[in-house]
């Protein structure tokens, strides 16, 4: 499958030796605290976007957490099956002007230093949720992401989820609080979204 300036690539960490033991415990903490009470175990640790091709890869745009918001390419970074599984959607109706808006925002973005805040943001909230729900409350609490949501310091579900936002095509969960998992929920469920690819040996 050719893929196409727009598409958001879901990842998933996994382990493959001592070595990759850290970040793989970092892949599956985001992935414990992306779920919401009594949802199915999540895929996506993180997520990045395409933004065009360059010879036999395909650039991205992604937050990383020592980068910070940069350009990289998709197979150079997630080709080794044993350490990352990938799956990839589109959306159905991206025009040429959202493309360009996209395009702006990218630049915008592009060195931007990565939000660790963000991530305690979003930890502090789990824990949060679960004492609500544990004390008879239902949902989830969004207190102190909403407190982190300056742009300055991009987060990857933070930094897709603006990029689209700011191309009038918003995902339903706002900016501030979306995490992995719910980017990758709505590409599921919505039918404005298209899976084009299940793993890295499809992409062509």
């Amino acid at each position: 499958m050719t893929l196409e300036f727009g598409d958001v690539v879901f990842v998933k960490g996994l382990v493959t030796g001592w070595r990759e033991w850290r970040k793989w415990m970092v892949s599956w903490c985001i992935r414990f605290m992306s779920r919401s009470k009594g949802e199915a175990p999540t895929f996506a640790n993180h997520v990045a976007m395409v933004i065009g091709r360059q010879g036999d890869d395909y650039q991205l745009a992604e937050a990383l957490g020592k980068r910070g918001f940069v350009y990289t390419h998709l197979r150079e970074r997630y080709s080794d099956t044993r350490r990352f599984e990938v799956c990839i959607a589109r959306h159905r109706r991206l025009s040429a002007d959202h493309r360009a808006r996209m395009w702006k925002r990218c630049e915008h973005l592009r060195g931007k230093k990565y939000g660790q805040a963000k991530i305690v943001a979003h930890a502090v909230d789990f824990a949060l949720t679960a004492l609500w729900n544990a004390s008879g409350g239902s949902g989830d609490v969004y207190a102190f992401r909403w407190l982190c949501r300056m742009e300055n310091y991009p987060i990857c579900s933070w930094a897709v989820a603006d990029i689209y936002w700011h191309a009038g095509l918003p995902f339903k969960k706002a900016v501030a609080v979306a995490q992995p998992d719910d980017i990758y929920d709505e590409c599921k469920a919505s039918q404005l979204w298209v899976w084009v690819v299940d793993a890295m040996e499809d992409v062509t």
